[in-house]
Formats: structure tokens, C-alpha cells, sequence
């Protein structure tokens, strides 16, 4: 299914892991090592997926994230989280 909406499997692994701490979160259990610093793990690829997706489908078909985009995600979401 995933296939045919070109939707990354890395990506929906991290809906899922977002799912999974909110849970936990909303039940009052805090986990320190991923709530603090697992989370840009999955965030940065997330984000830079997304970000993809919209350049290709918008300005440029053939962007491709770089070292300098990717350390400027980890930077910006290490900051607002």
C-alpha cells in the first residue's frame, strides 16, 4: 500500500514512534533517554522526507537533501524541542 502512495517506510516508522510516546506520555510514563534525545533520531529524517516531497512536487524534481541540510534540520529541531 505504502508503495503505490510512494510513502517511505522510514517515515511511517516514525508516525508510529511519535504515536508510541504520546501514548506513553499521555499515561504518565516519561522515558528520559527518548523523550530527550532519541527523538531527533527519527525527527531529522521525518523532516527532511517531508521536506523532499514538497521541493520535488513543487520547484525542483531532482533536490536531494545535503550534509548542510540535514545538520541545519538537526540544529532548528534540537532548538524548538
Amino acid at each position: 500500500m505504502f508503495k503505490e502512495l510512494n510513502i517511505s517506510y522510514w517515515f511511517i516508522g516514525g508516525l508510529i514512534i511519535w504515536g508510541i510516546i504520546a501514548f506513553l506520555r499521555r499515561n504518565g510514563i516519561l522515558i528520559p533517554l527518548i523523550n530527550d534525545h532519541l527523538t531527533d533520531l527519527y525527527s531529522v529524517p521525518m523532516f527532511s522526507y517531508t521536506i523532499m516531497k514538497i521541493m520535488k512536487l513543487t520547484y525542483y524534481p531532482d533536490w536531494r537533501p545535503d550534509l548542510k541540510f540535514l545538520l541545519g534540520a538537526a540544529l532548528n529541531l534540537t532548538i524548538v524541542f
